[in-house]
């Protein structure tokens, strides 16, 4: 319906742009409607594992059989410096994806190992919990422990570590209940079995599986990699999150329950003025970003006179919020609430391009 939409907003000049959009895009029946028209839609989405019979599970385990991994460097249009910024590999391949000719650029990215040893801690523990539990435990004949046994074993059949486990049997004499006879009785003979586990140890084929997953990801496209190589679509991919970061105050859940409206015609004028809010924050950040990119160094204007470079909109919106108009009849006057930045005020207003007069 969105593309559709987009159809009938753009005409023909849709096809100058590029849809990109999350991995809920990549199904047959969108995939035949990007490809329906004279032209294709230009498409970059990120490859969901269940996608094309696995195709992402199928191109990463080509891309690290071959290992000829592309070095792209720092692909962030901006980056933060200080060694924060992670460095990208990769590898494109061009496959047919419902009878269509695609290409799926596979990335492999630097930094997850601290992540990778994270998640392997954790699962670690919750192994290590649950041998306790199997190992504590006390069974009356062999069959019960070895089929509790072969349980633990098949629930963590696909876990990272794997121990070696023995059903053993222990035998306890007791002595007989009441006061001793002459006749000495027999003692009571109560066996019982056990499961023994050997140390822990890591499958390093599974881990191994593991960081491939982690450190790599597919990205779809149908633009040819001759005018569009992995670089720019990575970089044209990463370029979503602006978007979803400006929609993120209509995810809020505060926002959700302290409104009520009994109407649907009322819902809907709330949700026009929403959107209309996050396209005024989109336009804010654009406008502000490109006039202090503009200047010959960054104005110190973030929080405790930092430098202000590229600034999210809500930034910019906290520093006009030190700012007041007051009007009295035909007179207008600008008045700022921090006495030190009383004479930047003509400066911040030129960066959110706001003329006072307008009003």
């Amino acid at each position: 319906m969105m593309i559709q939409t987009l159809y009938d907003v753009y005409g023909d000049e849709f096809y100058k742009y590029i849809y990109i959009a999350d991995s809920k895009l990549l199904n047959k029946k969108n995939i035949n409607c990007v490809f329906s028209r004279e032209k294709s839609i230009k498409i970059i989405s990120r490859i969901p594992e269940s996608f094309s019979n696995k195709l992402a599970e199928k191109i990463r385990i080509l891309a690290y059989g071959n290992q000829e991994w592309q070095h792209l460097g720092i692909c962030c249009e901006h980056p933060a410096g200080k060694g924060k910024e992670p460095e990208y590999w990769a590898q494109t391949f061009q496959r047919n994806v419902f009878g269509f000719k695609i290409w799926v650029h596979i990335y492999r990215i630097s930094d997850i190992e601290r992540r990778l040893q994270a998640k392997i801690k954790k699962a670690r523990e919750v192994y290590e919990s649950d041998l306790k539990v199997l190992i504590e435990k006390k069974f009356a004949c062999e069959p019960d422990a070895r089929a509790e046994m072969n349980a633990f074993i098949k629930s963590h059949s696909k876990s990272f570590f794997s121990v070696s486990l023995s059903a053993v049997e222990s035998i306890c004499e007791k002595n007989p209940v009441g006061r001793p006879s002459k006749t000495p009785k027999p003692k009571n003979i109560e066996v019982t079995w056990s499961i023994r586990a050997g140390q822990i140890i890591e499958i390093k084929e599974i881990i191994e599986q593991l960081r491939q997953k982690e450190e790599s990801f597919c990205l779809l496209t149908n633009i040819d990699p001759d005018t569009m190589g992995s670089r720019d679509v990575l970089l044209f991919y990463k370029g979503q999150r602006k978007v979803e970061q400006n929609f993120s105050v209509l995810k809020m859940p505060l926002l959700a329950s302290t409104i009520f409206l009994e109407k649907p015609e009322r819902i809907e004028a709330m949700m026009t003025l929403l959107y209309f809010s996050v396209l005024m924050h989109g336009i804010l950040q654009v406008i502000s970003r490109i006039r202090i990119a503009a200047c010959d160094e960054p104005p110190r204007l973030g929080p405790e006179n930092r430098p202000l470079i590229r600034p999210r909109s809500d930034t910019m919106l906290s520093i006009l919020a030190l700012i007041e108009l007051i009007s009295d009849g035909d007179e207008l006057s600008i008045r700022c609430k921090m006495q030190e930045r009383r004479d930047k005020v003509d400066q911040i207003l030129y960066f959110v391009d706001f003329d006072p007069t307008s009003i």
